[in-house]
């Protein structure tokens, strides 16, 4: 880049590759006619594509996407995934990621290196009737707690390890350095945990929409939180 007006004012980047990627080809088979017949959580199931002139490297992501285009991220299946230009084919042992049973799952399947490159599938329905929670118990809503305060906090459990992650959370943000206690074990019963009371010296938004949240320590999708409160400054 030089100014226009003085050829001694210029700047150059340094070296990079440029890589061709108008033909990058990645496609799922499956079409409204074939389509995925239910899935059960826990079973195998064989994610099919075809692929050429890619970058050798995809994610492959489950979304619930019940309508086309609107959705959200439920779980990464694979990520970093080294693959070759030819048909294809992943090994998945079927997980909602405690999204549950329902109908309106799609996979997805990107280049790492160029995200343009990727297909959707057609909707099918996952059945998983097994799924870990935890119920995060002792907040009352909207209560303004004092510094110091203690709060039996309690926890109700259904297929879960027993074994949780105890932290403040401001809003949907985890406060920073909140962790309140790793690796309890509750001996997956309903415990009670006595929690004295600390905003751990957070500055950022949110006073009042504290939440305490409780993640199986086995499981990073099993997650409780308790209901929004306050704490005095």
């Amino acid at each position: 880049m030089t100014h226009l007006g003085d050829s001694d004012c210029s700047d150059q980047t340094g070296f990079f590759e440029l890589i061709d990627i108008s033909n990058c080809y990645i496609k799922f088979p499956w079409t409204i006619e074939n389509g995925i017949s239910a899935l059960r959580a826990g079973g195998q199931f064989y994610i099919l594509w075809t692929s050429d002139n890619t970058l050798k490297t995809v994610n492959l992501e489950l979304w619930y996407e019940p309508f086309a285009q609107i959705g959200t991220l439920v779980g990464v299946i694979a990520e970093g995934l080294a693959i070759n230009d030819f048909d294809m084919s992943y090994t998945w042992i079927v997980d909602s990621f405690h999204q549950g049973t329902n109908e309106g799952y799609r996979f997805k399947i990107r280049d790492v290196a160029n995200p343009q490159c990727g297909d959707t599938s057609i909707p099918f329905t996952i059945i998983d009737e097994d799924n870990c929670s935890i119920v995060v118990m002792g907040v009352n809503e909207g209560f303004e707690y004092a510094q110091d305060e203690v709060i039996p906090l309690s926890f109700a459990f259904e297929i879960s390890s027993g074994v949780v992650d105890i932290r403040l959370y401001s809003g949907s943000i985890p406060v920073t350095g909140g962790v309140i206690v790793e690796d309890f074990d509750t001996q997956n019963g309903t415990v009670i945990f006595d929690w004295t009371v600390t905003d751990f010296g957070h500055g950022g938004p949110s006073f009042t929409m504290f939440n305490i949240r409780a993640r199986d320590s086995d499981d990073e999708y099993c997650v409780g939180k308790s209901r929004y409160f306050a704490i005095a400054r």
